[in-house]
């Protein structure tokens, strides 16, 4: 139950709630239908359990002459066993945001509260602000930053956004959403622009990313491919390392990139945190995960680990070989465990990208591809000009359940996996490991290949 529960009904217009107390409920306030509702000035101290019981549920409210059909400002949020703060459910024409946005109709000032809900919840599964099959919704300059004091430091999601395919547009921005689990998660729906939003200390692992879109589609092509997603923050606070910035997931087209590449849909700028992402964590652990993609291009991306090897750079992980046609390229993944790992799927380019310092052990090499299938393209891939090598970079390559293979130094017709040049590829510079692994390839052909180290100490394997 809740502490109020309005559920209007037919003609119910301007229901006013004001100036309560509903401490300690796991739902306080609960508004369903009705046109025009106020909520000003309650405290909620303490409410909140569930995404389901939040401190404060709206639900199917509907404009008469109020903008967005409600006006809401002076609640307070948070305590130490608040879990869930505010829900809102099929709604349009709403603007969410501090004192300094014009036109707001719900106002959350930085003192309201979400940023003091410190229940211990040790999950990404409770929100401080949870939006469902919403339209025209705009969040900007909100600070839902989980609580320092709060055990754990770093838990719940800060914003998640939940849309039916017809819903949307949604923009977020200019939002504080520090040490969550989960920062932003969108999912469904069309249409996000998700710009300038601080996400230090989030993205605790793969399954719980500082940035997690999934399954979003474009309106009328305004917004290319449905999202604009630029300046937003990444990165250690509070000792809070991530380990994953980005998940995408059931997406096709988009283009990543570190915003030098025209027509960039998602921008991951080099000096916003990206790479400080330890890509350790999760059950597909990396710093960019990709998950059952098609026609995704990342590009000119800045992954550089700075410190002890760490993770994997980029995960592509496809359930199906219609999983095609994605693109890795000019990318700089340097000191990683793993520079790139695709499993399944089919077309994959992978050329440009320098993975000096990476490739730490035989199922950890700077790229490893397992059963990419092949679609267009002969044996599924196309390799060229990647540079490897470096200090600490022991394995190279490493192929599994894959076919039609030609790998050569690029001199060979048709191929298709080009190592490159002795003395330029940095293969010469590997140390204990394997230069290259084959495991349950077949018609596949190694051809014209230098794979001789440098110096005069002997260590690690060619080709096995």
């Amino acid at each position: 139950m809740a502490g109020i529960w309005l559920n209007s009904t037919g003609n119910s217009f301007n229901n006013v709630i004001k100036n309560c107390n509903i401490n300690n409920h796991y739902r306080g306030i609960y508004c369903q239908g009705g046109y025009d509702i106020t909520i000003e000035n309650n405290s909620l101290l303490n409410s909140g359990h569930t995404n389901d019981q939040a401190a404060i549920t709206l639900e199917n409210i509907q404009q008469a002459l109020t903008p967005g059909g409600i006006t809401m400002s002076g609640n307070t949020f948070g305590g130490t066993t608040a879990f869930s703060g505010l829900k809102i459910n099929n709604m349009r024409d709403l603007i969410i945001g501090d004192a300094s946005v014009a036109g707001r109709n719900i106002e959350l000032l930085d003192n309201c509260g979400l940023n003091n809900l410190s229940g211990t919840g040790n999950s990404s599964s409770f929100y401080a602000l949870g939006l469902v099959n919403v339209k025209n919704a705009v969040v900007d300059n909100i600070d839902i930053s989980r609580p320092i004091t709060a055990t754990p430091v770093q838990d719940f999601t800060g914003l998640r956004v939940d849309n039916g395919a017809s819903y949307g547009p949604v923009t977020i921005k200019n939002c504080d959403i520090k040490r969550h689990r989960s920062g932003i998660v969108v999912s469904g729906g069309k249409d996000y622009t998700i710009t300038g939003n601080d996400l230090m200390g989030c993205g605790l692992s793969s399954e719980d990313p500082a940035l997690y879109i999934t399954n979003i589609t474009q309106h009328d092509g305004s917004i290319p491919m449905g999202i604009i997603a630029h300046s937003n923050i990444f990165g250690t606070i509070n000792s809070l390392i991530p380990s994953t910035v980005l998940r995408l997931e059931n997406i096709e087209g988009l283009k990543i990139s570190d915003g030098s590449v025209s027509n960039t849909q998602i921008v991951l700028e080099p000096a916003n945190g990206v790479a400080l992402a330890t890509g350790n964590s999760g059950s597909f652990p990396a710093a960019v995960l990709l998950y059952n993609v098609s026609g995704v291009t990342v590009e000119k991306l800045n992954l550089d680990f700075v410190g002890t090897q760490s993770g994997t750079g980029i995960r592509i992980f496809n359930n199906y070989e219609s999983s095609f046609g994605n693109i890795i390229k000019d990318n700089s993944i340097k000191n990683r465990r793993m520079g790139l790992y695709t499993i399944n799927g089919s077309d994959y380019t992978i050329s440009g990208n320098n993975f000096q310092s990476t490739g730490i052990a035989d199922d950890e090499p700077a790229i490893r591809m397992e059963h990419a299938a092949e679609g267009m393209l002969s044996g599924g891939v196309s390799i060229s000009g990647n540079i490897f090598g470096g200090t600490g970079a022991s394995f190279g390559m490493k192929f599994v359940n894959m076919s039609n293979l030609k790998i050569s130094d690029g001199t060979v017709i048709g191929t298709n996996v080009n190592i490159g040049s002795y003395g330029t590829n940095g293969f010469n510079e590997l140390t204990t490991g394997y230069a290259l692994h084959l495991s349950g390839v077949c018609n596949s052909t190694v051809s014209t290949l230098n794979l001789s180290r440098s110096g005069i100490v002997k260590q690690g394997t060619g080709l096995r």
